[in-house]
């Protein structure tokens, strides 16, 4: 392979690797518990929590959010609420409640123990919003129905996000490793 060549092929795997990094960079609504259980908190910032009406809850991660679980409703009744993630029968993962307004309610999100949340308006449910990181395993989830803070919840990486920078990075080894070939 030429000079010329080589040099065209280099912007297409620095391509690979920008659109990897960048999707990485974004944190994804799809999270795991840190030590089994995690916290939600109708969060005050800037005068804006939990909109009155409005429901922040829990769902199987690549499921229907209508099949959800509903943490906090923004009353100013209950300012958090605690779910744990279990395994208690089988192979079946589970998250229930375990404080706030809806104790004791609980959800099967089946073989794996990833899950997503969601805000509902009364008439619709948004799972596409804000995802800020705040330090340690809290993250802040906002969108026009008000702020909530979550507490020990590990994201998990999108998988296209994992094979864009790792197709980048074969590419760049197998270009390395050819030209080493032709010396």
């Amino acid at each position: 392979m030429n000079r010329k060549n080589t040099f065209a092929f280099l912007p297409v795997f620095a391509i690979l690797f920008g659109i990897a990094q960048a999707a990485g960079a974004a944190i994804p609504n799809h999270f795991t518990t840190t030590d089994g259980d995690s916290d939600v908190i109708n969060w005050n910032i800037a005068g804006q929590k939990l909109n009155d009406g409005w429901y922040f809850g829990v769902y199987d991660y690549g499921a229907d959010p209508s099949l959800g679980l509903n943490l906090l409703f923004g009353s100013g009744t209950s300012l958090a609420a605690e779910f744990e993630v279990t395994q208690p029968i089988g192979t079946y993962w589970e998250i229930a409640v375990s404080s706030g307004d809806f104790t004791g309610n609980t959800l099967n999100i089946g073989n794996s123990d990833d899950f997503s949340f969601y805000f509902w308006d009364g008439s619709s449910y948004i799972t596409d919003f804000t995802i800020t990181y705040w330090g340690a395993d809290a993250y802040n989830f906002a969108s026009a129905g008000g702020n909530i803070m979550g507490d020990d919840l590990n994201p998990v990486p999108l998988t296209s996000s994992a094979i864009l920078f790792f197709s980048g990075f074969a590419g760049l080894m197998a270009f390395g490793s050819r030209k080493k070939i032709r010396k």
